[in-house]
């Protein structure tokens, strides 16, 4: 079964425009996200999806210069972007991440994919039940249902989230894992300014290669920098 990390991200964010490629921590938020998914041991490749819009030719640039493997569908379509990523590699399962989540462990991906290969699963999630933070979510689903998925999308919305219908469709097999205890409420996302100003602290504070840090550790270091900038961010 050949499982590939697809890494969704565009220019056009309404909340934090350009984030993807605004540098954090010294760098672009995407190349953080690349290195951490290219850490996987357990995919078999990695794909940064972005749009065939004009806005996103920066991404694509971006992509040349990084030798990063990429692939460029509908800016609004996101579900059939993810489809028509998937059958370009012949991938018979993808990952599904965001490109605004810098610090997402890659072992959270391999969790994810260990149990989708270990069971018959059409989804495997940790987003179903929010117990990890956003930002680290990860979601692992078959191309099969994902091509099932889309004959039934009525929704502009739908095809822009991609999987809400599989949480909604009575007959997806699905396994939520979870974490314990229970943090769903933090945020490792950065999708406004104030995730930004607590991420780009964050990062700068790594005194390792962010690929040799456990979630926990994160969230640790993200506490001290909330409680130095005194806000009430959560």
């Amino acid at each position: 079964m050949k499982i590939i990390i697809i890494v969704q991200a565009r220019m056009t964010s309404s909340r934090l425009p350009g984030k993807v490629l605004r540098p954090i921590g010294g760098r672009p938020m995407l190349q953080w996200v690349m290195e951490s998914m290219a850490a996987s041991q357990e995919a078999d490749g990695i794909l940064l999806a972005t749009s065939d819009d004009p806005s996103d030719d920066p991404i694509e640039v971006f992509a040349w210069e990084n030798c990063w493997a990429f692939f460029r569908g509908p800016l609004d379509d996101v579900a059939q972007r993810y489809l028509s990523a998937a059958e370009r590699v012949k991938a018979d399962g993808i990952v599904r991440i965001s490109g605004d989540s810098p610090l997402l462990p890659y072992e959270l991906v391999d969790l994810a994919i260990r149990i989708f290969r270990g069971k018959e699963y059409d989804l495997v999630t940790n987003v179903k039940t929010r117990t990890y933070p956003k930002g680290a979510s990860v979601e692992v689903f078959s191309i099969g249902i994902l091509r099932s998925m889309i004959l039934k999308l009525k929704s502009d919305e739908d095809r822009e989230h991609v999987t809400p219908w599989l949480y909604r469709a009575e007959r997806v097999r699905l396994h939520d894992f979870q974490h314990n205890p229970r943090v769903g409420e933090k945020r490792l996302v950065v999708d406004t300014p104030e995730d930004f100003k607590v991420m780009d602290r964050v990062l700068t504070r790594l005194d390792r290669p962010h690929t040799d840090y456990q979630l926990d550790e994160i969230l640790a270091i993200r506490s001290q920098v909330i409680e130095e900038l005194g806000v009430n961010y959560e």
